[in-house]
């Protein structure tokens, strides 16, 4: 035992490791139910062990016929006891499916995939194995002693003895009926008083051994225990109509049980949102690449690189290539200018008129030599490429030339005959229209989704939506794309565009501003909750049913985007964003996130960004507070201006009352 693991709350159980000591005086003999005790699986339900088996095995119709099959067994038995074997759960299937010879085994297999320890009861073990007490097991189960005993063995866990009703079905002895307590109390030769039970079942473990005259104490089924302990698991129980989200609760619940201190709030949001999304997203890609014979899939930086890395540490089941390159608006648009696609370039600026300086800093570019001092000119970004036409057009093919190099690679394999899709977030896809002008190719998309205004020209598979469908989705995932965003950030630098240097191609990148340092932060904690879950959950994927597990990012998001909860919104609206490629425009994730419903209920629609933008400048405000309070003296004194006596004139005491309102510190 660690030096301070006496001061260790042993969470599912409600009281201390030290407690431990107290409840062991007078004991000899420490027994354990075992599922949803000792061991708990990755689903809240056990059944969707066999719709994983369903899909795993490609069974179609096997998990229904399971708990079929479980039902026509106990019935056929019933005047025998309510205890059946495994072996004649499967004795009693139908026979309308052609089941493996081995199926029992690939059942038994399964459980260890889903199975793990509670860490808890593995504190109790340890400290009972110290304390020089027995331990056993009992267990109301249809599987054998045998079979439980392999079961444990799988995570590390070697007991005295295991009783499970399934062996003495013959017997009708269970802890349903008490009888099996009974024969274990002389079994093991022993006074009942002298025996500990630990168990979740109130009926069975705790009024069937107490009537035994056991001492008792119940146990929290993980999955309940942590519905209390993290707000984004209580946030997905509602939407529980997919084996899918079934299963990732349990994950989440599993992640939850090996933590002993809280999970920092960023992190459990990559853990239960970046997490199934990305691998949904992964599974979506390799399928996709499949059928569409894609050789190599070619992801953009930076929205890929979180998919990079997921495809890396799954590369032993990873079958086709990919590659990770720069990438960005400016470094794909702006080279459109040297194909004669100036719609291209210009969609890279938002404003509709700005300064000389802002429109070459949009480009990143310097400002040329005859404009300086001059910085302040005003025009439309049409008409400064107009007067420009030269400098950008040099510009522009230099970066052509360079991008060309960058994917050499990608151009040979299509010349002979292979074939590469890109990968991006999406939403519009005009970086992709704009690779594909240059490579003169015609590559397809795969996307987490697009609007309603998709690039034109450009074939596409959008993950969570196309094309603005389904609607429900796209209109609530759009409302705060910022979040879906927010997963596929990464902390790295934007690359502006391509040069070459030799015979080298260079990139030219973007400094990090302070806000983007900030959000990096924040970023590097999200990747470290997504990563954890794909590499704790890709073992399972060959059972997960993509279309489930894509229902489920779907719904998972959606509720997300338009009703969050108190916790959720609180972790995830301060974070810092940029919501226009080309200018920058920082503020934080909630002045962008419009819901449905507020935190409390009450419905906000279409304000809560003003409410969001109020709350954010008085948060500014007192972080100014010298500002703060001249602004509010300046206000006073044009409110008592502009109703001076006598009146001032019409148009002075307006001019008095708008400069009023500027300075309010409620505007």
């Amino acid at each position: 035992m660690t030096q301070d693991a006496p001061d260790r709350t042993l969470k599912t159980l409600g009281f201390r490791l030290a407690d431990l000591t107290r409840l062991f005086t007078g004991c000899r003999v420490v027994s354990l139910d075992v599922f949803d005790t000792v061991l708990s699986r990755r689903t809240p339900d056990p059944a969707d062990v066999f719709a994983w088996m369903e899909t795993a095995q490609a069974l179609p119709g096997f998990a229904a016929a399971r708990v079929g099959a479980e039902k026509a067994a106990r019935k056929k038995f019933a005047k025998r006891g309510s205890e059946v074997s495994l072996a004649e759960i499967y004795a009693a299937f139908d026979g309308k499916l052609d089941l493996p010879a081995d199926i029992a085994d690939l059942e038994l297999t399964a459980e260890k995939l889903f199975l793990y320890p509670n860490p808890d009861i593995l504190e109790v073990i340890a400290e009972a194995r110290k304390s020089g007490l027995r331990v056993i097991a009992i267990s109301d189960m249809y599987l054998s002693g045998a079979q439980i005993e392999d079961l444990l063995a799988t995570h590390g866990i070697v007991l005295d003895k295991v009783y499970a009703s399934s062996d003495f079905r013959d017997q009708n002895m269970g802890k349903y009926n008490q009888r099996l307590f009974d024969h274990v109390i002389g079994e093991e030769n022993i006074d009942a008083a002298c025996v500990l039970h630990i168990g979740d079942n109130q009926t069975s473990d705790i009024t069937h051994a107490l009537a035994a005259g056991m001492r008792a104490v119940k146990v929290d089924v993980i999955h309940d225990y942590a519905q209390g302990a993290d707000a984004n698991l209580r946030a997905l129980s509602p939407a529980t109509q997919t084996h899918a989200t079934r299963m990732i609760m349990g994950q989440i619940a599993h992640d939850v049980a090996q933590h002993n201190a809280p999970i920092p709030p960023l992190e459990a949001f990559g853990y239960t949102y970046g997490g199934p999304l990305v691998l949904g997203f992964v599974q979506f890609l390799l399928q996709r690449a499949r059928q569409d014979g894609v050789d190599r899939l070619v992801l953009l930086e930076r929205d890929g690189s979180i998919v990079a890395e997921a495809l890396k540490a799954l590369a032993e089941d990873v079958d086709v290539e990919f590659r990770l390159v720069p990438a960005s608006r400016r470094m794909t648009m702006f080279p459109c200018l040297a194909v004669g696609e100036r719609d291209l370039a210009l969609k890279l600026f938002v404003q509709k008129s700005l300064t000389a300086q802002e429109f070459f800093d949009t480009l990143s570019l310097e400002l040329p030599a005859e404009l300086h001092g001059k910085g302040d000119t005003t025009a439309s970004p049409a008409a400064f490429m107009d007067t420009y036409e030269a400098v950008l057009m040099a510009q522009a093919q230099a970066e052509k030339a360079a991008l060309l190099q960058e994917f050499s690679e990608e151009r040979a394999l299509i010349a002979n005959g292979g074939k590469i899709a890109w990968i991006d977030v999406g939403w519009t896809l005009s970086s992709i229209a704009a690779l594909n002008k240059l490579l003169e190719q015609d590559s397809a998309c795969y996307c987490i989704g697009t609007h309603e205004d998709v690039a034109r020209g450009v074939s596409f598979a959008g993950y969570l939506f196309e094309s603005g469908t389904p609607k429900p989705v796209s209109e609530a995932i759009m409302a705060c794309r910022e979040l879906v965003e927010l997963i596929f950030s990464a902390p790295s630098l934007s690359t502006n565009y391509l040069m070459m240097k030799g015979d080298r191609v260079v990139r030219n990148t973007k400094p990090a501003s302070a806000a983007e340092t900030l959000r990096n932060v924040f970023i590097e904690d999200v990747w470290r909750g997504t990563l954890r879950f794909i590499t704790q959950t890709w073992p399972l994927i060959s059972g997960l049913d993509s279309e489930a597990l894509q229902a489920h990012n779907r719904e998972a998001l959606r509720r997300l985007s338009r009703m969050p909860s108190k916790e959720q919104h609180g972790a995830l609206e301060r974070i810092p964003h940029d919501r226009n490629a080309g200018k920058a425009e920082w503020g934080t994730i909630g002045q962008h996130w419009t819901l449905t419903q507020n935190v409390d209920g009450a419905d906000l629609g279409q304000h809560r960004f003003l409410y969001d933008r109020l709350r954010t400048d008085l948060q500014d405000a007192r972080r100014r507070p010298l500002q703060q309070l001249r602004n509010l003296l300046t206000f006073k004194l044009l409110k008592r201006l502009s109703r001076s006596t006598p009146p001032l004139s019409k148009s002075r005491a307006e001019r008095f009352a708008r400069s009023a309102a500027k300075r309010d510190p409620m505007r």
